[in-house]
């Protein structure tokens, strides 16, 4: 649907640049907007663009052979209050979202947090995902000074 509107160049340097720099330990990542300007302001196209981003960047990630896998992150609306997983359908997620456009991170093998803020598992995964191919975490924080609790939704492949 939106794979002719995907840079593949810019994720494969992106990619190249972040494995050889091994900048993804500084989290390092890559916006969807970045690839496809269609993606600049926040539609629905957002989801199913999102899922199309990261499937190319898998294929393109396979190439570099790096003991490293992505992750594809939706970050969500901040929260006065700790939610939980709130989200089961695309629709829902959509609700969720923020501002921010839908990214990839590369994670070394083993590793899924961000700084010091574990994930933990959650069980829904979009069906365009490939049910029994992804893995689905949740991560909501506060860090010290914050009002609200920032919140993100990660998909990762099945190693």
């Amino acid at each position: 649907m939106y794979e002719k509107e995907i840079n593949k160049r810019a994720i494969k340097k992106w990619i190249g640049e972040a494995v050889e720099s091994k900048s993804y330990k500084q989290y390092d990542h890559l916006h969807l907007d970045s690839v496809s300007k269609i993606f600049s302001k926040k539609t629905f196209a957002w989801i199913k663009g999102a899922f199309e981003f990261f499937e190319i960047s898998e294929k393109i990630m396979e190439q570099f052979k790096a003991p490293c896998y992505l992750a594809l992150c939706f970050s969500l609306k901040d929260k006065k209050e700790k939610r939980g997983f709130n989200v089961d359908s695309n629709k829902s997620l959509y609700k969720e979202l923020d501002s921010t456009p839908p990214l990839i991170y590369i994670f070394e093998k083993g590793q899924i947090r961000w700084g010091k803020k574990p994930y933990k598992m959650t069980n829904w995964i979009p069906a365009e995902m490939g049910l029994g191919k992804m893995k689905a975490y949740y991560s909501e924080w506060k860090n010290e000074g914050d009002h609200e609790f920032n919140r993100s939704y990660l998909l990762v492949k099945i190693c």
